[in-house]
Order: structure tokens, then sequence, then C-alpha cells
């Protein structure tokens, strides 16, 4: 027992036996009652000291119930026609002891007015009964309780011991009822009643600790959840959300953990016995169970569940690798509207990139360890470099290559997007004022750098760009901007704002992938574009496909007719180079012309393509 319980066990020990000083009661039950270490132990150690101390036939405890409405009863002793859960009403023997807050002595269960319990215990063979209230702190709460098969069995001097064991009892089970409250309310979610966050995490975290856990983990969402509460209000989406957790824990098996980790967020620990396939059968019947119509008062509303499923391997040992795993595979399974998807190898690699990005990034970004690779755009027809596309590259020391738009992703969910686009804007004037330093030719030469509409939407990033290039000694011109998602931008919004502001100051403004998507010709009017790229996509296919033909010439003679600067990008053969030049495409992009490369490659090939330009180099 906690010493908390055992210090408060001591004083209402004490106090109660002062007031019973008649009553000899035995040292071996006094110290097993302190060794109890919860409610039920409580109760095995009066069922087994129980008999020594009074001849009874049957005994139970009645303890009132949450609402005081009447008691529930635990029985001591053998089979009884009041199984543990039944519940009596307040007007019941319990119920009048309690009232009464005294013994009540039953002599004759056969011509007492208790309607209800009495005939049960009759057909039993039980004829009369001693009832005792638990008392503790002064508060009556339940009744110690014993029969037996004789008429009027019980003498003064048996109620007076039931009577001191009821007192002592109801100290004891008082104390450590109050314990299991606050500890059930520690680790148990107020709304749903499943393990909390912590909890859980907990008693994953313990099973994967061990070393042995090979439970599948199930991370289970609530779909378009945020939209039930916008349109119902918060009450209606807590009872959907007590309803989902127990339609879930009717589903699942006993030794099943299951919690909600927050909002609309659920795990399901399955048994180590489970496969992973059986754990994505039972994924599957979770979400037809799950996405059953559920009423609301008048409210009719349709769930939709989204599960993520991941099994723990030699490469997954800790909860937040499973977890992440798990996470990124309901994500997954939302994108592709399957429902469910489990976490496959690449999964886990993603799962593996995302940890270390998540972990590492600050350091990184203080270190100046990640850096910008450069893929040269130039003019075609003369193939003369116009200038270069600045590309993020991290080589992580423990998982390799970050794919680019994962990290950017991940600076975005852990709030570290501006400080990476700070270091990246700078990381990029850097190198092209380095470049200049190293290579003349670059003197005339720009590089673009891409932003996001979430990059955009950053209102200090103005001033964040034009600092960038004043530490550096470059002109607003020299870094043009590539507008990646720009579907997405909306007019009067912070977003647009930047794009006028760079724009004004004499930043150009590309828009990126254009013609896929979200991109849309009034882009031209709503905003000051500079030039466009035309998405890979379509340039790679134009040459097999003559309708794609025919919109890349369309979209080309459009933005040459506005004195817009056209950019084919992804060329790849000399094919599509030829197409592009054609149709009047200034300038190219693609393996075709170069691969991205580090920066010391770029001015090593700026020193072969324009060796003139260094006599220096040259002389020696």
């Amino acid at each position: 027992m906690t010493q908390e319980i055992a210090d408060f066990n001591a004083m209402e020990d004490s106090k109660n036996l002062s007031e019973t000083e008649s009553i000899n009661m035995p040292l071996g039950l006094i110290r097993d009652w302190s060794d109890a270490q919860d409610f039920q132990s409580a109760l095995d150690v009066m069922a087994l000291w129980l008999p020594r101390l009074i001849q009874n036939d049957r005994a139970s405890v009645a303890i009132s119930t949450q609402d005081a409405t009447g008691f529930e009863v635990f029985k001591l002793k053998g089979s009884t026609a009041l199984p543990t859960g039944t519940i009596l009403p307040l007007d019941s023997i319990p119920g009048d002891a309690v009232k009464k807050r005294s013994v009540l002595n039953v002599p004759s269960l056969e011509d007492s007015a208790y309607q209800l319990e009495a005939p049960l215990l009759v057909q039993h063979g039980l004829r009369s009964c001693l009832s005792a209230p638990l008392v503790s702190g002064g508060e009556c709460y339940g009744s110690l309780n014993i029969a037996r098969r004789e008429l009027d069995a019980f003498d003064q001097s048996d109620e007076t011991l039931v009577k001191g064991l009821a007192e002592v009892l109801g100290a004891t089970l008082f104390a450590l009822r109050r314990f299991e409250t606050e500890r059930e309310f520690a680790i148990t979610d107020s709304l749903t009643g499943v393990a909390n966050r912590r909890h859980i995490m907990d008693l994953i975290g313990q099973r994967l600790h061990q070393g042995t856990c090979t439970a599948p983990l199930l991370f289970l969402d609530l779909d378009g959840f945020k939209l039930i509460n916008d349109a119902y209000g918060h009450h209606t989406g807590d009872q959907m959300l007590r309803e989902v957790s127990r339609r879930l824990v009717n589903e699942c098996e006993p030794d099943h953990l299951v919690g909600r980790i927050g909002g609309d967020e659920f795990l399901i620990l399955c048994d180590d016995a489970f496969s992973t396939e059986q754990a994505g059968e039972f994924a599957q019947h979770l979400i037809d169970v799950c996405t059953q119509p559920l009423a609301i008062g008048p409210i009719a509303i349709h769930p939709r569940v989204s599960i993520g499923l991941a099994t723990p391997s030699s490469d997954t040992t800790t909860l937040s690798e499973l977890l992440n795993q798990a996470d990124r595979a309901m994500y997954r399974a939302k994108r592709t509207d399957s429902s469910m998807f489990e976490a496959d190898e690449d999964l886990r690699r993603e799962a593996e990139l995302t940890f270390a990005i998540d972990r590492d990034l600050d350091r990184a970004l203080e270190e100046d360890s990640i850096e910008f690779h450069y893929q040269p755009v130039r003019f075609l027809g003369s193939n003369e470099l116009r200038g270069c596309e600045s590309l993020i590259r991290w080589f992580h020391p423990d998982v390799g290559l970050v794919p680019p738009p994962l990290l950017i992703e991940r600076a975005e969910a852990t709030g570290r997007i501006d400080a990476l686009t700070t270091w990246a804007i700078d990381r990029v004037a850097r190198d092209l004022s380095k470049a200049r330093e190293l290579a003349p030719t670059f003197n005339d030469k720009q590089f673009s750098f891409n932003l996001s509409p979430r990059q955009f939407g950053w209102g200090d990033y103005v001033a964040t760009h034009m600092s960038a290039l004043d530490r550096n000694g470059l002109r607003p011109s020299d870094i043009l901007i590539e507008v990646v998602e720009s579907g997405t931008i909306e007019v009067e919004t912070t977003a647009e704002s930047t794009i006028r502001s760079l724009a004004a100051q004499g930043v150009f403004i590309t828009l990126d992938d254009y013609g896929t998507g979200y991109n849309v010709i009034s882009y031209f009017s709503r905003f000051p574009i500079h030039g466009i790229k035309i998405d890979r996509s379509m340039i790679n296919s134009m040459v097999e496909n003559p309708t794609m033909r025919t919109i890349v010439k369309g979209l080309t003679q459009m933005a040459n007719e506005l004195d817009i600067m056209v950019l084919g990008e992804g060329i790849e053969t000399q094919a599509e180079y030829d197409e592009c030049a054609k149709f009047g495409i200034t300038l190219g992009q693609g393996y075709f012309l170069g691969r991205p490369m580090s920066l010391d490659a770029l001015v090593e090939l700026a020193h072969l393509e324009f060796p003139n330009q260094f006599p220096g180099a040259q002389a020696a």
C-alpha cells in the first residue's frame, strides 16, 4: 500500500478502534488490511477473516453508487442471490442501515418489509441478517452485511462486533476508493473514459522498453470532426467522441490497450498475439463499426475514420518511432481515401527521416550544415548560362539525403519554417556573392529561390529578403523568386502583399510549374509576374502528344506577347530541346542542360565554359 493510504488508514483505524475498545480486533486482520493494495484486495481480506470472527453463511459489502441513488453489492463469500454488481434501492436493508447510521438486525427475512432482496435471500436458505454502516470521516456510504440460515441468529455481541468491523473496514475502503478514483482520474480521459494520452503512451512505452513487444499499433482519426464541431457545437462533437470510444472498447479484445491522445485521435495497441495481417483485418472491422450512423438528438451523423497501422520491428525500438510511423500511415490513408494504410518500408523510411528532421533541424541551421545545389538555366539556342535554380540539400549524417518536400513539410509542421526561410535566403545570397568572387561570369547571372505560400504569408519575409541582399552586396534583381503552388495564393492576403512588395523593390517573380494544378491565366493580371516555368510534365509529353504541343505553344505565345519570360523545365532530350526552341521558349532547364551541382562544381563549370574570363587561371 502507498504511504499516503497507509497513513490515512492508520489515522482512521486508531480513531475507530478507540471508539470500539471492547472489540478484540485481531492484529493479523489489521496487518492484512494495512497491506491491501486496492479495493478488491481489502474485500478479500474481509472475506478471509470474517468467518473466523463471527459465524455466517453469506456476506457482502454494499457501496453507495456514484449518483447516490442506490447501493452496489460486492459479495464476500460463496454464491449468493445478490451477485456482485447488483444495485439495491435506497429503501433496502443496506439503505436503512445507512439512513439510521446504526446496525440493522433483521431476525426474520421471511417476515420483513424488504420485498426486493429478502425473498431472494430466503430462496437461498437465508433467514436472518445483520447490516452495519460503513463510516469514514463522519460520512456513511455503505454497509457490511452478513446472513445466516437460522432465524434470529444474531445477538447484541454480534451487532457490536460487526459494527466495529464495519467501522474499520469503512475507513480502509474509503481510503482505497479515494486513491483509486484519483489514480483513475490521472490516467483516464475525462470525456470518453478510455486511457488518456499520458497513460496510453506510458503503457505502450513500457511494452516497447521490454524489448519483446510485437503488437501492432493502430492510429485512428475521425475525418471531418472539426466540421461537426463547427456545424453543431462542441456538445455534439463530445457526444460523437463518446460513442466512437464506446464502439472501440466494445470491439477490442481484453488485452488491447485503447486510449485517446487528444482531439479526435485514438490509439489502439493490439495484443502481442495479433499478426500484422490480423491487425489489418481488425482495423477494417473497426472502420465498418465506427462509420455506422449515429443519432445525437435530432442530428444524424455518419462518422468517417482513417486508420494507420504500424508494427514494431528490430528497426523500431522507441515509442516516438512507432507512433510516427502509425501517424504517417494514418495521414497516407486520408490522402489516398483508402481509410486504412499499413506502414511499409517507404513509410518507415519517411518516419525515420521525419524523426531525424524534427530532432536535428535546429542544430543543422546553427551549424550551417544544410547547403544548396544549383541547376543551370540556359538560353535556348546559344546554350549560354543564364543563371541557376537553388535546390536545398541536407545530407544528414545518420539518414542520408533528406527529401526537400519533407524538409519543408516538417519545418512548417513544427513551427520552424520562418527560421529555415531566413537561413535559406541568406545562404543563397552568400553563395551567389561567393560565386561572383570566384567566377566573374556570375556578375550578370541570377540565382532563383523557391517560396511556398506559407513562406509568402510570413509578414517579415520582405524585410528578411532585402536584408540578406544588402548584407551580401546584391541587387534586388540578382535573386529571382519562384512561386510554388501559386494557385493557393489569394488576393488581399499577406502572401499577395509580399509578392507585390518584392516586385515593387525590383525582385523578379516567376510562377513555377505553370500549366498544371491551380495555375490559371488570370494570375498574369492579378499579380506582378515576370516569368513562367512550364511544368516538366508538359515538356516531357509534348514531343509525342500533339495536343500538349499545341498547349505549350499557345502558353509560350501568350507569355511572349505579354513580355513575360518563358522557361521550359525538365528538358531531358534533344527532341524536347528542339521543340522548346522552335516555340520561342527563351530559357531551358533540365538534365539535358545540366544537373544540380554543388557551388564548387558550379564555379568549376564556369571556368570551363568561360575560360577567357579567368586570365589568372589561364596564365597558371
